[in-house]
């Protein structure tokens, strides 16, 4: 089974969306834990969607680096234990035969002065079960001074607590594959740190070329959002907003409308089938001109005559009269934002 957890920073931008979802693809975990959510939960909740999974655990934070989530397989059985602000604590099943065992999804706190709090919960969580273990997350803090590279180096005394509360709960370092530096907070480096710090970070941004970096991730962000935005339109799907990586829904919601829309072909009135778009403009033409068409020999005025009058000379007076600013205004927000566009080709949110 694959496990995924990443610290997001952030759900708001599509681009991270995106490559949560790309990350889906690429490995199809069963579990993913998210912190650092920064987002509301229920839109939180819907991502699961968007990725695949069937069932989410939200839970919101206060201070800096707010909101974990942990989403799971409709066929993983997850009892929730307890939660909180910075955890998530499960006993997990892979199957209803298989074996259970415990999981614990971490996000540290964020303030070093604080961190001692996340590790007298883990001491005091490690006693509540004697099932396999498995805890997994971002903490925050690392166990050797090797394992992060700034130009200042990190509180011997706080790796020395973090080792001790892993040797407390008996937790063992798995190991990993991959590039060994996950985190580049784009901080300029002194020189005794530079080349050190480039090895590993080159792959996302080359030195001296931030600015560079900056500037394309936000217009690809812009292309992205404009992209969604041209076939949420399209799609006419006004119950799903845009800005949730929607795009290959829309898509295909665009494309199903324009199929039921479409008239491939009519049958005249000799039980031929016409399919040329001049045969079809003609057909529709004649047959709404003949439904609309007076009818010779018939004299209305016998049933007028029947119908009582109902708007008065008062009533007329008002419903003639020019049309004022407000009128307009009112009638033009009730339209649909993206509902049918006029003759000029713009919708009424273009107004």
């Amino acid at each position: 089974m694959t496990i995924l957890s990443w610290n997001c920073r952030g759900l708001g931008q599509p681009r991270t969306v995106q490559e949560l979802v790309c990350l889906m693809h690429t490995y199809k975990p069963k579990l993913v834990f998210l912190s650092e959510t920064r987002q509301k939960n229920k839109y939180v909740s819907n991502l699961k969607w968007r990725l695949g999974l069937r069932h989410c655990i939200t839970q919101p934070g206060t201070g800096k680096g707010v909101g974990i989530a942990l989403f799971y397989d409709e066929n993983i059985e997850i009892k929730k234990i307890a939660a909180g602000a910075r955890y998530i604590d499960v006993l997990v099943r892979m199957n209803p035969h298989g074996l259970q065992w415990w999981a614990t999804f971490v996000y540290g706190e964020p303030k070093a002065h604080e961190r001692h709090h996340m590790w007298t919960l883990l001491r005091r969580i490690k006693d509540t079960s004697n099932l396999p273990w498995l805890m997994i997350g971002d903490f925050n803090e690392t166990m050797w001074q090797s394992e992060h590279i700034s130009a200042s180096k990190r509180s011997e005394k706080h790796m020395e607590n973090f080792r001790s509360v892993l040797s407390d709960c008996n937790l063992f370092d798995v190991g990993f594959k991959g590039p060994v530096w996950t985190y580049n907070n784009k901080q300029e480096e002194d020189s005794g740190d530079q080349e050190k710090t480039k090895y590993f970070v080159e792959l996302s941004e080359a030195p001296g070329q931030e600015k560079e970096v900056a500037k394309l991730s936000k217009e690809l962000d812009e292309m992205l959002l404009r992209e969604e935005l041209m076939w949420w339109q399209r799609s006419r799907a006004t119950y799903l907003r845009e800005g949730d990586r929607n795009t290959k829904w829309f898509q295909q919601k665009a494309t199903w409308r324009k199929k039921k829309n479409t008239i491939s072909r009519l049958k005249d009135n000799n039980g031929d089938c016409v399919e040329d778009s001049k045969g079809i403009h003609d057909m529709t033409s004649a047959y709404f001109n003949s439904l609309y068409a007076k009818e010779q020999g018939v004299d209305p005025s016998g049933i007028l005559g029947l119908v009582t009058e109902r708007v008065n000379m008062e009533m007329n007076e008002s419903l003639t009269k020019p049309y004022n600013a407000k009128e307009i205004s009112d009638a033009l927000f009730q339209i649909g934002p993206l509902k049918a566009p006029g003759p000029d080709g713009f919708p009424a949110r273009f107004y």
